[in-house]
């Protein structure tokens, strides 16, 4: 998390990053803001190597040209560099909830249940249409954004393909994955099994399903098959839990159609008023104290076997006791601003950008420390709203500019070092 914590402030393409959400291994989440906007969303940052973060970027790509009101929206991805480490980013809605929060408290209901299944099943059949397999569906991915049930998109792969890095697997996920299969629309199926019986019960184990009611016990008994091809698709789940005993086969096309937006989900009987389920774990905040006790005192263990941490440059914690004493960063006046604007030599040298002055100088007096040869100094560009910048050439040529740009990179400094121009004010 420390690691982390460092880059708030951070201007990525034009998201300020606002806090860290959470972190596993070499990912993160941070709820991000638009510079000069009120709009708000979630950054998913994963550490690759660079040939890797080219294969994610297609995958995200490709998640962002489908649209789905039950999906989260693309709102932009890229690539970025954190203290020297490559980095793939993805930008989309930032939820209010999920249902693994609601579920820490409490099984749902029957209806409940359904409530929240039917967008899923929905979203999941819009995704196998276009024989795409979503590879992650379980109730940390089932999201609330107002009386909207979306799921995520950051795992989205095309049928047959494998995701870019392995992912630590449980019980949601189908069996075959284990024997290295890439995922394929059966694998879904297992998962939305898996799905239903942990909203029901809390536990996601096989055996349960017979214990579930009504339709769900069906769902879960032909999803949960060990076999791909004995499962049900979609379209044969969503037909059961509209209510038929006798199932249609699956049709060649599935439809894109939604359903009609809910207005509230997860009714809960004994609060009367708050029927959301995004607001069931008021119901029990006794049970959450005990619950987060016992979180911490079982905490997840990352496997090497599957972290992808483990095939990355290790990343050194940061220390985030008051820095020690660096070299001063000077802060340019307005007469050096202005000097050399009408020669037209402006090109400057950007390391970083921030939102706020503090931040970049933090990150300036850092720099100075690693890179004593290099000259790093915090930049107002002549503009309105300007940023503060982190740069190591001012005022120089195009030429210069490129050179000391390479020269930086050379040294260790990110790789998305840039140059940029200025013109006068």
């Amino acid at each position: 998390m420390e690691f982390w914590e460092q880059f708030i402030g951070r201007i990525i393409d034009g998201w300020e990053l606002v806090r860290v959400l959470n972190t596993h291994g070499p990912t993160a989440v941070f709820a991000v803001k638009r510079e000069n906007s009120a709009e708000q969303g979630a950054m998913k940052v994963l550490l690759l190597y660079s040939a890797a973060i080219q294969d994610q970027l297609r995958q995200w790509q490709i998640a962002a040209e489908l649209s789905h009101p039950n999906l989260l929206r693309v709102l932009g991805h890229g690539r970025a560099e954190f203290e020297g480490a490559e980095a793939a980013y993805l930008v989309t809605e930032l939820a209010d909830d999920n249902l693994s929060t609601a579920l820490h408290n409490r099984a749902l209901s029957e209806k409940e249940t359904g409530e929240v299944l039917e967008p899923v099943l929905a979203a999941v059949a819009y995704l196998h249409s276009k024989r795409m397999v979503h590879g992650r569906i379980r109730p940390s991915n089932v999201l609330a954004i107002g009386d909207d049930v979306k799921l995520s998109v950051d795992s989205l792969l095309p049928e047959g393909q494998s995701a870019v890095f392995a992912r630590e697997r449980d019980g949601h996920d189908a069996p075959e994955l284990a024997t290295g299969n890439a995922p394929r629309l059966a694998t879904d199926v297992w998962s939305l099994g898996a799905l239903v019986s942990e909203a029901l019960t809390q536990r996601t184990l096989p055996e349960v399903y017979a214990k579930l009611p009504g339709a769900y016990a069906d769902i879960a008994e032909h999803g949960l098959q060990e076999d791909p091809e004995k499962r049900w698709s979609v379209q044969q789940i969503q037909a059961r839990l509209r209510g038929p005993a006798v199932l249609p086969p699956a049709p060649a096309i599935v439809s894109e159609t939604s359903p009609e937006p809910f207005r509230r989900h997860l009714a809960e009987p004994s609060l009367p008023e708050r029927t959301n389920w995004k607001y069931a774990a008021i119901a029990g905040v006794a049970a959450l104290v005990l619950l987060a006790v016992f979180l911490l005192a079982r905490k997840p263990r990352q496997s090497a076997s599957v972290d992808p941490a483990a095939t990355l440059p290790a990343l050194a914690p940061v220390d985030r006791a008051a820095p020690e004493p660096g070299p001063p960063v000077k802060r340019e006046s307005a007469p050096e601003r202005l000097a050399g604007r009408k020669s037209g030599n402006r090109w400057f040298v950007v390391v970083a950008t921030y939102a706020r002055r503090r931040d970049a100088e933090n990150r300036a007096q850092k720099m100075s420390r690693k890179w004593p040869r290099f000259r790093v100094r915090v930049y107002e560009p002549p503009v309105e709203n300007p940023h503060h910048l982190v740069v190591i050439g001012e005022n120089l040529s195009r030429d210069a500019a490129l050179d000391l740009q390479h020269r930086a990179r050379s040294a260790g400094m990110p790789r998305d070092v840039y140059v940029k121009q200025f013109s006068g004010g």
